[in-house]
This record gives C-alpha cells, sequence and structure tokens, in this order.
C-alpha cells in the first residue's frame, strides 16, 4: 500500500510529505445518539523538518497571510480515496526553530453541511400556515381553530433543502400505516405551532419568531424514538424509527488469526442507565406528566450520581391542559410563551382534527399519542437499557435493548469496509449462542491492521406492535327550549362495526324521589367515528346529582363494549 497526500489551497493541488503518518490512525464511531458512523482523524501530522523544507514554506507562507483559511486535505490509498479532511495554519503548532508545523485536521465527509449550519436558525413560519379543530371545555364547550399551525414535515423538509438542497424521505411521518406500532399512523400529520400561537389563538397578534435549528430538529424527533442518516449520492435525508435502522452480515474473524483465542468482554454499565426520565415543558394530566423508565437489575448502572438519563423537550403536548388554562388569567400563566407545541392530528372532510386517543389505561385525552403513556409504551420498547423494566411502574417487557457487552479485537483488512454490518466472531459463536459483533470503535492504521470494539447484546422479542385502545367520549349540551340534553359519541377511531347502544337519563331530588326517561337509542354505524341522541327531561327536572345510563344492545359478542366509554360526571353501565 502507498499512500499519498495532497493539499488544495485556491484551487492549487499540491503534494506533502507528513513526517509521522505511520503513527497516526482513522477511527469509526456512530455519531452521539444516532444511526450513522463517521471516520475521524487520530493524532496529528508533522509536515517540514529541515529536510523537507518545502512543506514548511508551503504552509508558513499562507499562515502569514491567511492562517484562517481553510486548507482541503485528500488522502490517497494506491489510486483509490482514503480519506479527506480539512484544516487552517492557526489550528496548528508551529516549532519554528525546527522548521515543522503539526495539526490534526478535521474530517470532510457527507455529513459536514450538517455539522457547519446545525445551528443556523430556520422560521416555522415559511410554511403555510394550517388550521386545527378543537371542541374541548367543561362544563360548557369551547371551539378553538388553532390557524397557526405548521406541518412538521413541511418544516424538515424545507431545512433540509437549505442545508444541502437535499430532499427527506420518511414512512414513519407520512405513511397511511405506522410499522412500528402495526397500525394506523397517527403520526403523519404532525402539526407543530410556537406556543404563543396556541395560548393566544385568537389573538390578532401572531407570533413573529418561531426559529428552529437543524440539531433542534434533530432532538425534537427523539421524542418519537427518531433517528436520521443521510446519503450525499442521492442527496436524501431519511428519518426513521431506531427500529428501521438494521445491519446486515459483514466479516467473520474466525478466518482470522489475530482474532482467534480472543473472547474477553465487559459490560458497558456506564452507558446504560437504571433510570431514564422524560419531560415536558408543562403537564397537567397524567399521561404527560414526567415519566420514568427504571430497570430492577444489577446489569444497569448502579451509581447514584451518573445512572440517570434525563431528556428534556421545550415542548407541550398536553393541549387539554392549556385549554383548561386558558379559561382565566390566573391559571394562563401556566403556559409559558416560549417552546413549542406539537399536535397529533388526522383529517376529515378535508378539516384536521387532533386525535382523541384511548390508552389501554382507560384514560382518553386529546394529542394522548404525544403523551408519555403512549409514547414509552408505543415508540420506546425498542432500544432500552434491559429487556424488561418497569414504564410509569408498570413491568413491561420490550422489543430490543442497547448491546452492553463489548470486546476488544483486532483484524487486518486492507480493503475498504462498512462499519454498519456486523461481525462473526468465536466469542459471538461459542459463548453468546450466535451472537454478532457490532462496531463499537474501529481504530484503523496504515498498515492495515484495525483495532475493533465490537458490542453484543440480547436476542430481540417479538414485536407485536402497540394497540392504542378503542374509546368513546360522550359530551352534553342542555337547552331549555325544548328540555333536552343532547348527548354526543365520538369515538376515538372510526367504527369497526355498527354499534348501538341505549342511554337514559336519571334526576334525583335532594329527597329520595328519583326520576328516570325511557331509553333512547345512540347508534354508530359502521365506519362513522360519532352519533348524537337527544334525550328529554323528565319530571322533575333540574334535579341534583343526575347521570346518564347506558347499555349495549348490540348481539353476540358485544361489540359495543370493546370501547372504553368516558363521561363526565358519571356513567351507569350495565
Amino acid at each position: 500500500m502507498t499512500y499519498t497526500f495532497w493539499i488544495n489551497h485556491n484551487s492549487v493541488v499540491t503534494q506533502v510529505y507528513p513526517l509521522n503518518w505511520l503513527e497516526c490512525t482513522l477511527q469509526d464511531s456512530k455519531e452521539k445518539g444516532q444511526v450513522f458512523y463517521r471516520r475521524k482523524f487520530q493524532g496529528s501530522l508533522t509536515f517540514g523538518g529541515k529536510k523537507l523544507c518545502c512543506d514548511f514554506e508551503l504552509f508558513y507562507d499562507i499562515e502569514v497571510i491567511t492562517p484562517c483559511e481553510r486548507l482541503y486535505l485528500l488522502i490517497m490509498r494506491d489510486t483509490d480515496i482514503y480519506w479527506e479532511g480539512y484544516f487552517s495554519t492557526s489550528m496548528g503548532a508551529w516549532d519554528m526553530d525546527a522548521q515543522t508545523f503539526t495539526v490534526t485536521p478535521l474530517l470532510l465527509d457527507d455529513y459536514l453541511p450538517f455539522d457547519e449550519d446545525g445551528d443556523v436558525v430556520y422560521s416555522v413560519l415559511t410554511q403555510t400556515a394550517q388550521t386545527v379543530n378543537l371542541t374541548y371545555g367543561t362544563p360548557v364547550a369551547i371551539v378553538y381553530a388553532f390557524s397557526r399551525c405548521r406541518y412538521l414535515i413541511d418544516f424538515i423538509e424545507y431545512v433540509v433543502n437549505q442545508i444541502c438542497g437535499g430532499t427527506v424521505t420518511s414512512a414513519f411521518l407520512n405513511n397511511v400505516n405506522n410499522y412500528v406500532t402495526g397500525d394506523v399512523n397517527h403520526y403523519n400529520k404532525l402539526l407543530i405551532a410556537q406556543k404563543s400561537d396556541i395560548k393566544r389563538w385568537d389573538s390578532s397578534n401572531p407570533a413573529t419568531v418561531a426559529d428552529m435549528t437543524w440539531n433542534e430538529i434533530v432532538e425534537l424527533l427523539k421524542i418519537m424514538n427518531l433517528a436520521w442518516r443521510y446519503n450525499a449520492v442521492t442527496n436524501i435525508v431519511t428519518i426513521e424509527h431506531v427500529s428501521y435502522f438494521t445491519s446486515a452480515a459483514g466479516l467473520d474473524l474466525r478466518t482470522q488469526e489475530i482474532a482467534l483465542s480472543n473472547s474477553k468482554y465487559a459490560y458497558t454499565k456506564e452507558q446504560t442507565p437504571k433510570y431514564e426520565k422524560f419531560y415536558w415543558m408543562e403537564s397537567g394530566n397524567d399521561e404527560f406528566l414526567d415519566a420514568t423508565i427504571w430497570y430492577d437489575s444489577l446489569c444497569v448502572n448502579q451509581n447514584p450520581d451518573t445512572n440517570t438519563k434525563e431528556q428534556y423537550w421545550n415542548v407541550t403536548t398536553d393541549i387539554q391542559y392549556i385549554c383548561e388554562c386558558m379559561v382565566s388569567t390566573d391559571t394562563l400563566q401556566n403556559i409559558s410563551d416560549e417552546g413549542w407545541v406539537l399536535l397529533a392530528c388526522y383529517e376529515s372532510g378535508g378539516l384536521l382534527y387532533i386525535y382523541q386517543t384511548n390508552r389501554p389505561m382507560n384514560n382518553v385525552y386529546y394529542n394522548c399519542d404525544l403523551g408519555w403513556g403512549i409514547l414509552l409504551n408505543a415508540l420506546f420498547r425498542h432500544e432500552r437499557m434491559q429487556l424488561t423494566g418497569y414504564v410509569k411502574g408498570i413491568l413491561t417487557t420490550f422489543v430490543s435493548m442497547v448491546k452492553n457487552k463489548i470486546q476488544e479485537t483486532a483484524m487486518i483488512w486492507c480493503e475498504e469496509y462498512d462499519p454498519t454490518l456486523y461481525f462473526t466472531t468465536e466469542l459471538g459463536e461459542t459463548y453468546f449462542a450466535g451472537a454478532k459483533g457490532y462496531v463499537s470503535t474501529a481504530t484503523l492504521a496504515p498498515d492495515g491492521s484495525v483495532k475493533l470494539k465490537l458490542l453484543y447484546g440480547e436476542p430481540d422479542n417479538p414485536d407485536t406492535g402497540f394497540s392504542f385502545g378503542k374509546g368513546m367520549v360522550i359530551t352534553e349540551v342542555k337547552t331549555l327550549s325544548p328540555n333536552t340534553t343532547t348527548y354526543t359519541a365520538v369515538l376515538t377511531e372510526p367504527a369497526d362495526a355498527n354499534l348501538k347502544w341505549q342511554i337514559r337519563l336519571v334526576i334525583s331530588n335532594a329527597s329520595p324521589a328519583m326520576c328516570t326517561t325511557a331509553w333512547f337509542d345512540l347508534d354508530i354505524a359502521l365506519g362513522a367515528s360519532t352519533g348524537n341522541v337527544a334525550v328529554p327531561w323528565c319530571t322533575p327536572a333540574g334535579g341534583c346529582p343526575c347521570r346518564i345510563e347506558i347499555h349495549d344492545t348490540n348481539d353476540a359478542g358485544l361489540l359495543a363494549w370493546d370501547w372504553t366509554i368516558v363521561y363526565d360526571p358519571a356513567v351507569f353501565i350495565y
């Protein structure tokens, strides 16, 4: 193997001759918190010396005139590009006596535009405003029209186009069905709004500043356990759930003598916290309150000073809490003007509405898809610290866990290889029941030797998806002429059968006297999402307390009882 080194300065390419190349290495490692690898330079290159004064003079001439100017470094191995980087003469160290210049070059790869523009602010307001409708409030319902929302995916596509001129692909954020939950996709019409535009939704003065950076977008995507990668050849950014990014088979190290009889490993407990804590800016309802996943296992970090990972977002998703706080100036101050509101929406009749989703815990809230109860159970069952843990106090079996056993080994490899491919090893085959080794870091030396740190984990559990549950929320509107109460039932998803209930009103006075109406039909047809019925008051009218009673009139199977019924103040069901 022959290495050559080339400097590009103002489009003039000059060959240079570093003195200590054989002491340097390249290292493949995953970008922190992401799924893609980057190959960074390890060590420093020294140029010049009294026998190579031309190299010293090249860099010193630049140092005198433009020390902050970027110089491009190309390393060739035989006839192939081995590595590309850049530096300035101001980044290095100068020895005027020895006539040397020493510098550590920075990586020049496909992700550099996202590094350089990662903290540039872009305005969400550049996107077309959307209106999402919500009717909520007790005892008097208020019809909200949040008209200053934007599609999150549109803004992401805009930012990517600004950074690299590329496009975005995301089945998770676009498709009708969700491959993680195995159900209808509740995340393909996500809307984002500056919080003041929700808090003061009917104000004549909308927000004029709603800025976000690419790095902030990447953190926002972690709310749904999403990651990204970039393909410079196609100029496409892919955004998907962490379970989407899988590996294929790579090298079999059992064919290399240097890797044999090296079956040593340890646990990476420092990277596996015992507690994972999740926070929003504000929340009031139980599904949105701060949540914790914790692991009752000695295989995770036990150090109380370092065993907690906290994840906080400047986002509020508890839209009902915002609405509840908007009813008076005293409670409105509970909601900050800063930050964002993220809404999980669907389209019906050309209009956008916020999902009102049922939880297995029988809590139905607007925007519950972005509450921790659903997020942690639907989207965070992958890549956890162990295969079982407590989610909001409930013992839960996860689909997959992070790889927590690490082995140091080596190989000889003089060709290009892909660090995303997994290795077959003696340790994995003999002692870990066939588990494969995945690259934590790979350190490449110029002589073709590669020092590997490989990670191993436990086999995944079957992925059974996630059931949102089926809920029916009943609201009431009283009228005085005629004296009736209209009950409206709204399903959290279209009816999967012709659903039939009967409903009646029961009123009792302060005295023992009580009156009860006749039964009235409340039917919802197959495919419909709502139904209503008007129930005349009985005599005596206006008594307290009152309740509605519901019973199922479906045929065999009692299909209606698959739906959790939510009503306030009281529902008596039989």
